[in-house]
């Protein structure tokens, strides 16, 4: 009898800690987030039903794409415009690229995601906040 307490009460408490389910994976279709990850870069992100623009708050830089949701919680961003700052050095070229980026957890107010950069073997996991 203990034993099945004690599993009913790891079964409670993992359901109150665990991230939502996938399926409010919709609520990061359409909106604005902002997203701060390394190197002191700070991006607001605007998704509608085809595009997203992404400006980084730090540079000025922005990137425009063009999104296709694959299903409720992967979708693929494909580059179609890129500005540079002057400062930047690498001036990386993003245009045309493909990036695939699924939905891992989703919390009240944010989720991490996983995206990967067509041809090329790297991942990045990162977090996406709902702009409020």
């Amino acid at each position: 009898m203990t034993k099945i307490c004690f599993a009913i009460c790891i079964l409670i408490i993992q359901s109150a800690c665990s991230p939502t389910s996938k399926n409010d994976c919709k609520k990061f279709h359409k909106g604005s987030f902002f997203s701060h990850y390394g190197l002191g870069q700070y991006t607001i992100i605007e998704r509608d039903d085809s595009t997203q623009i992404e400006t980084n708050k730090i540079t000025g830089g922005v990137m425009r794409a063009k999104i296709k949701w694959t299903n409720d919680c992967e979708y693929q961003l494909t580059n179609f415009e890129e500005s540079k700052d002057s400062s930047d050095s690498l001036k990386p070229t993003w245009t045309g690229k493909v990036f695939t980026t699924k939905i891992l957890q989703v919390h009240a107010n944010y989720c991490v995601y996983e995206s990967s950069l067509s041809d090329v073997s790297m991942r990045m996991i990162d977090t996406l906040r709902i702009l409020q």
